[in-house]
């Protein structure tokens, strides 16, 4: 739907590190743990110099933004989101004083995997993803999921908003190794909450994949009705077509937080990844880097990382022109060993903080 379809406001939230405010991203440390730490930038210049949008601040009112504006807020955590929404809508005291013209179309951008959506959280250096998701479970929420302690902060903004759009890479993909929530949850759990149309992106986001500033790649989502669950809408392809014929060959080690794994645990490690994503316009350049890992053959040994709920392996490498290879599983299944090796690092992020596990 366009803007002339809809000319509700837009506001589209764009990830940002907790203390930036002012200016363009070109100053900006690059975020540390993603595939191409370039593209918020990229994204914040299409908006802001191709499509127009107005950079606003935190204390904008409905009253003073014209119909059709597109507004651009930069965003470190959910906390930072609901504070927004709340100065936006001041001198609207109740849903009931609110008309359909003034609800308000929501766009976030930024590092993604399935099920959640990395905002100041991209900025954080090391251990590579564990530090990364803990942020969704603590308070300001750097990290945007469907943890509920962090949605009270945005469930009363139900009925206020016209439509959702999340533009990270794969972040409504169903596929996940070792978490209990993906895309679908997410898409779920804010069509729920807010009662509108919630789409997220199948596919590699770059800012090519926009019109006027509104994401149009590959999507999948939930449509709310009052009278019924909600439906899905979106196609359950990501339209992904990774080469078949490069498949990850068997490792004679695999290292993984310190730890090797054995030879039938590598051996099915390989097997997943029976396939590289070979297109440019395919590659999850705005997703996170989650589980660091080290492949060797023989005597070379090869940095590596997990990516998209282990969707994903980026093998960096040197017989290639980007210098990196991204395998996937051209079934789009699940791996028991990668699944594994997600839930031990899970568990060993919340010892570290404390936690008693059994």
């Amino acid at each position: 739907m366009t803007q002339k379809e809809n000319p509700n406001r837009i506001v589209t939230f764009i990830a940002s590190p907790t203390s930036f405010d002012i200016g363009d991203y070109s100053n900006v440390e690059k975020p540390p743990n993603v595939s191409d730490p370039s593209l918020i930038g990229k994204a914040w210049d299409m908006l802001v110099n191709e499509a127009k949008a107005l950079p606003v601040g935190d204390d904008v009112l409905l009253s003073q933004i014209p119909q059709s504006t597109h507004m651009v807020v930069r965003v470190a955590s959910v906390d930072k989101i609901a504070a927004w929404l709340a100065a936006f809508y001041k001198e609207k005291h109740s849903k009931s004083q609110l008309t359909d013209e003034e609800k308000i179309r929501v766009q976030i951008i930024g590092h993604s995997s399935p099920g959640s959506m990395a905002l100041g959280s991209s900025w954080i250096a090391a251990p590579v993803g564990s530090d990364i998701y803990a942020q969704a479970v603590e308070h300001p929420y750097l990290t945007l999921s469907s943890t509920p302690s962090a949605l009270v902060f945005l469930s009363r903004w139900t009925g206020w908003i016209d439509e959702v759009v999340l533009a990270g890479c794969y972040v409504g993909m169903w596929q996940t190794n070792g978490f209990p929530v993906n895309g679908r949850t997410l898409m779920f759990t804010f069509a729920e909450m807010w009662h509108c149309k919630v789409r997220g992106a199948l596919n590699k986001v770059s800012e090519a994949n926009f019109e006027h500033g509104w994401y149009r790649g590959p999507e999948i989502g939930w449509a709310w009705h009052d009278t019924r669950p909600p439906v899905a809408i979106g196609g359950n392809t990501t339209a992904l077509t990774p080469d078949t014929g490069m498949k990850l060959s068997t490792p004679t080690a695999i290292e993984v937080s310190g730890e090797s794994l054995n030879g039938d645990d590598r051996a099915e490690f390989a097997a997943y990844f029976d396939a590289c994503v070979t297109k440019p316009d395919q590659t999850p350049s705005l997703a996170i880097k989650e589980l660091a890992v080290e492949l060797s053959y023989g005597d070379k040994r090869y940095p590596a990382a997990l990516m998209c709920g282990g969707m994903f392996l980026a093998l960096d490498t040197d017989d290639t022109e980007s210098g990196r290879r991204y395998y996937c599983n051209s079934a789009m299944g699940t791996s028991s060993v990668v699944s594994r090796l997600f839930r031990d690092q899970a568990a060993a992020t919340l010892r570290s903080r404390g936690a008693q596990l059994p």
